[in-house]
């Protein structure tokens, strides 16, 4: 077994060797990486390697090429494509489908997987290969080779003719590669090119992402200057800064820049040294969607991770990390008040909370690099999930351990006292990693606002609405959708704006119960659906047919949010309470979570928001009626 796939041999051995023998070997191979073999992908197995055997017997033309089998893609949780053909001046991809139709998602998946090897793969950019890629149909009666939306498709026993028809062409393409160079190939670090870095940083860094503000104005390249300069100073260091604030002050933003200007401006020579991730999949999820121009491409995925791959490269059963491909001097953290705790990592089977799993990698990447660094930024109020309800105290208590002592940690005065007692004096406290001006709505803090409402503070909640509306952020209430979707009709043809939808607790409502309110809408978008975030964000979203819920909205924005209250969460006798029979999950203290929840909710919007509360619910009177005596107009 090959590190990084589960069989490397060359045709005239896959000749030899029996279906069995390799099936066994792809077996242990998968279970080494903690997946189940089913049924299903033994079959896939043995159709394959039958038709490579039929494809190569009676020739000794191809007998030195080197097959891989089940090739993981680096930073992709265990991405594989089935067959990998390694020739002196071309990588053909092979994807297998056992039968005899050619679905788009097919083409998809080829696509995702030729495009990661064509941007990021070091060893095949620097020796100039063509990475090419095919589907086999396997089950197809006919035989017949075509190509369709740019994808090559062979269609039944056809796959010697596909390899003549290059040969023909090009008769030095199929000679042989080297063993040394199958394995300089096989173990090469995966780095997005530089053009791909310079065109994110455009991308992010110039608006042309809606859900992030424009960097330029507010304080936060003064924030970033001090991180920078930090990290260039006395390099053999491990570092950690903690950079907190009030939602909507720019943290992911702060972090967006470090990623380019770590990979760039400062070791031109190493195109890579930061890595972006974070526990919010949905984020990571949009930043994906967009930075790929809305096509298979994947030019976010190299170096903005959910924090799920990164977490991939640790042992589970040795409880250390592994031997990795790329190790990266630099994690940005996005969100991290989102880390698991260690009752839930061991959910999962890992021994530790995930920022001691982390602070582990980090501290393998000082021995590879010399120095090591984290920006974490951490959100306050807003742990909503499962794992998350230590708060902060998760990562103060582990960088109070002995082993590690030798960190450095920055962090703003707000964060002080959870240090107490931590041996040595390790530590540098600096203001500047406080952010304590909003910049999403404009410059509008609606915080105050939003505090007010969760305390149900009636003259605070009027005095902090009059500030914003007088300022220019607009907010409406309604009890009937129709109301909502005229008015949203009058705003879109006046405006142009399309960035506005639908947000709810993943509490809130059943499908059919959101149905009634809302006859369009017929789905809430979880933490299941987060392949689908991106799209409903870029395109979707003002098609009011699917709600994003929390998990599908925090950390992230919408021009005008409609918050839809579904029953879950109330206010009477003059209290917010948890309604016993919305289905509420069972967190360890569900009023604090509850509460962060519609904190988030109600922080999404940049130029306003709608609050949906449906007159067909009369537990909600009393919120309803909270909501208007604030001032707030009712849409009529």
């Amino acid at each position: 077994m090959n590190r990084g796939c589960g069989e490397l041999i060359q045709v005239k051995d896959l000749k030899i060797k029996t279906i069995n023998q390799i099936v066994s070997t792809l077996s242990n191979f998968i279970t080494s990486l903690k997946f189940e073999v089913e049924d299903s992908q033994l079959k896939s197995w043995k159709d394959c390697i039958k038709y490579l055997k039929r494809t190569f017997w009676g020739t000794n033309e191809y007998d030195e090429i080197y097959v891989l089998f089940e090739y993981c893609l680096p930073l992709t949780s265990y991405r594989r494509p089935d067959v990998i053909l390694l020739f002196n001046n071309l990588v053909l991809v092979l994807e297998f489908k056992r039968k005899n139709v050619v679905l788009e998602i097919d083409k998809s998946q080829l696509r995702g997987y030729l495009n990661q090897l064509r941007n990021y793969h070091q060893f095949s950019h620097d020796n100039k290969l063509d990475i090419q890629g095919a589907l086999v149909v396997t089950g197809s009666s006919v035989k017949k080779i075509y190509n369709e939306n740019g994808i090559d498709i062979i269609e039944g026993d056809m796959l010697r003719s596909f390899l003549d028809r290059i040969k023909k062409s090009e008769p030095n393409k199929l000679e042989p590669m080297e063993l040394a160079e199958v394995k300089k190939w096989i173990n090469s670090e995966y780095m997005p090119l530089l053009s791909i870095m310079l065109a994110t940083r455009k991308m992010f860094l110039r608006g042309e992402i809606p859900q992030i503000k424009n960097i330029e104005q507010s304080n936060i390249q003064d924030i970033q200057n001090f991180i920078l300069e930090e990290i260039q100073t006395n390099e053999n260091k491990k570092r950690i800064f903690f950079l907190t604030g009030v939602p909507g002050a720019g943290k992911t933003l702060v972090l967006l820049n470090l990623l380019y200007e770590l990979n760039n401006s400062i070791c031109k020579s190493k195109p890579i040294e930061a890595l972006f991730t974070s526990g919010n999949a949905p984020l990571v999820s949009v930043l994906t969607y967009i930075l790929s121009g809305d096509k298979e491409t994947l030019d976010g995925e190299a170096f903005i991770k959910n924090i799920s791959d990164i977490k991939a490269n640790y042992d589970k059963a040795k409880n250390l990390p592994q031997k990795l491909k790329s190790s990266y001097q630099t994690i940005l953290f996005d969100e991290s008040q989102r880390a698991w705790d260690l009752d839930h990592m061991s959910k999962y089977h890992y021994k530790v909370s995930e920022p001691e799993l982390l602070l582990r990698l980090q501290n393998k990447a000082y021995q590879d690099h010399g120095s090591t660094n984290m920006v974490c930024s951490y959100g306050e109020g807003q742990s909503i999930y499962f794992g998350e309800e230590s708060g902060f105290e998760l990562w103060a208590e582990v960088l109070k351990k002995d082993d590690y002592l030798d960190w450095q940690v920055y962090f703003p005065k707000e964060l002080e006292h959870y240090f107490k007692g931590r041996k040595g004096n390790n530590y540098i406290v600096d203001e500047k990693l406080f952010m304590e001006k909003s910049i999403r709505g404009n410059f509008i803090d609606i915080n105050p606002f939003i505090n007010a409402i969760l305390d149900v503070d009636l003259e605070g909640g009027k005095k902090a609405f009059e500030n914003i509306i007088s300022s220019g952020f607009d907010i409406k209430i309604s009890g009937n959708f129709d109301k909502v979707k005229e008015y949203l009709e009058q705003y879109r043809s006046q405006s142009s704006d399309k960035f506005y939808g639908l947000v709810c607790s993943s509490s809130s409502s059943s499908k059919a119960t959101l149905k009634h309110f809302i006859p369009t809408c017929t789905k809430i978008l979880t933490s299941k659906d987060n392949k689908n975030i991106g799209k409903w964000y870029v395109k979707d979203c003002c098609n009011l047919t699917e709600a994003v819920s929390e998990f599908g909205c925090q950390g992230l924005e919408l021009n005008i949010p409609i918050v839809i209250f579904g029953g879950d969460y109330l206010i009477k006798e003059g209290k917010w309470l948890i309604n016993p029979t919305a289905g509420v999950k069972n967190y360890k203290n569900k009023d604090e979570i509850l509460k962060n929840i519609y904190r988030v909710l109600l922080s999404r919007g940049r130029k306003g928001l709608i609050l949906f509360i449906p007159n067909e619910c009369s537990d909600l009177n009393e919120t309803y009626e909270f909501f208007k005596n604030l001032g707030i107009e009712e849409l009529k």
